[in-house]
């Protein structure tokens, strides 16, 4: 999950793999990691023979028309944090804004599952 707001995007959760574990250690650099032949080891799951997942809850303020943006790592591997933004920022309706971020990705090689889910901050006010 990442928020793109007036400061740009920022990652709001965290990858449960081997390889996350690793950069979180210093034992892995993100660019190392993008490369590394354990990334697809994961450490938690959802389904039959996992534990129950842990829930994460987080308080922060919301700001009107911030962008939330839920996708799998087949968008994030495909697309820098730069292309991401430039299409976010965009004066173009949200689900185009979907479709682009697949698009681009797409066009970049994107060989994995590409999933892309955004939400926009609708409010009367400016803050919640």
């Amino acid at each position: 999950v990442y928020r793109y707001d007036r400061w740009g995007l920022a990652s709001l959760t965290a990858d449960h793999s081997l390889v996350q574990d690793l950069v979180n250690q210093g034992l892995l650099t993100d660019e190392e990691a993008l490369s590394s032949p354990q990334r697809n080891v994961i450490n938690r799951c959802i389904g039959i023979e996992c534990p129950p997942p842990e829930i994460y809850v987080s308080n922060i303020p919301i700001w009107k028309n911030e962008i939330f943006l839920l996708c799998s790592d087949g968008l994030w591997d495909a697309l820098s944090a730069e292309e991401i933004e430039s299409i976010l920022e965009s004066d173009v309706p949200l689900n185009e804004k979907a479709n682009r971020l697949t698009d681009m990705a797409l066009e970049n090689g994107g060989d994995d599952n590409i999933s892309v889910c955004l939400c926009v901050v609708c409010l009367e006010e400016e803050t919640v």
